[in-house]
């Protein structure tokens, strides 16, 4: 089945899922932009986008701001659909990822979305400068997660030296 690189999922998050206090809400979805513009070839594969020249859902250029960035500078962020981001959507307390591609069948659905589940927890979890370091990022992960992360290191986005840190810490699972 061939996909359209122009087409892609749209992945809503609650800001519930980040914590209970507002505060912590927006801090964790400040990192969650941070860690996916800073690491945006990274992710496009993370995220089963299949083209690397998608005209859609761009990287952001602001990500070094978004680290300083208060609740009025959240709520005025571009919506276009050329943002991999949306935060249009933050006042009522969800954001949107638009960087997930389209997804062919079940195992690739569950990956990509046990990848965004295991990142939602690690924003959460890790410090601004641990966000730069993927094996931080990936540490712990399951292996569903680390299956996306090998086709990850197939596309040459991510080092073996990364894969090898990240290995020795997955937990295997099977939902299915």
């Amino acid at each position: 089945m061939k996909q359209n690189a122009n087409c892609g999922m749209h992945v809503n998050i609650d800001l519930a899922n980040f914590g209970q206090d507002r505060e912590t809400q927006l801090e964790c979805a400040r990192k969650l932009y941070y860690v996916i513009n800073k690491h945006y070839s990274f992710f496009k594969v993370a995220f089963n986008r299949y083209t690397r020249s998608t005209t859609y859902c761009g990287q952001c250029r602001d990500r070094q701001r978004i680290k300083m960035a208060d609740e009025s500078y959240l709520y005025s962020m571009p919506d276009d659909h050329y943002q991999c981001m949306n935060y249009s959507h933050i006042r009522t307390g969800r954001l949107e990822i638009r960087l997930v591609g389209g997804q062919k069948n079940f195992a690739t659905f569950r990956n990509t979305m046990e990848t965004i589940f295991h990142l939602l927890s690690a924003v959460q979890k890790l410090s601004w400068s641990d966000l730069d370091d993927l094996s931080k990022v990936f540490k712990g992960c399951n292996s569903y997660v680390f299956d996306r992360l090998t086709k990850c290191r197939n596309e040459m986005v991510m080092t073996d030296d990364d894969i090898e840190k990240i290995r020795p810490t997955v937990k295997e699972v099977s939902y299915i």
